[in-house]
């Protein structure tokens, strides 16, 4: 049998440039603002190759803060990411889609479904 390629969103990418990563966590931040505030206290991005990896961090009344992945994002173009959500359970990123059905979406897109469970 002839081997086949196959396109898939949850591998490869593209590299996140240095000026890339800047315009990205400024959207990952304003985002936030606008509406995580309410659900935690702070966020944190961070890049590896061609994925940005995005943790919310809520303090708890008398404990250390909690960090609590939201997702892992993969980079193919500024406006077309594929989405990994953190689960609990396997404790790892599992690929997902999004509610549209489609493999792809904006930097605002994933965070609204990486914080679905916040």
């Amino acid at each position: 049998m002839k081997k086949q390629w196959v396109f898939s969103p949850h591998s490869g990418g593209v590299k996140i440039s240095p000026s890339r990563k800047t315009e990205v966590e400024n959207r990952i931040r304003r985002y936030a603002d606008q509406n995580l505030k309410d659900r935690c206290d702070r966020i944190d991005v961070r890049f590896r190759g061609a994925l940005c990896y995005v943790d919310a961090y809520q303090k708890e009344p008398d404990r250390d803060e909690f960090r609590f992945p939201l997702c892992r994002l993969r980079h193919f173009d500024i406006e077309r990411w594929s989405i990994a959500l953190f689960t609990w359970s396997h404790e790892k990123y599992e690929p997902c889609i999004f509610p549209s059905g489609e493999w792809f979406g904006t930097i605002e897109e994933c965070l609204e479904l990486g914080s679905t469970f916040l």
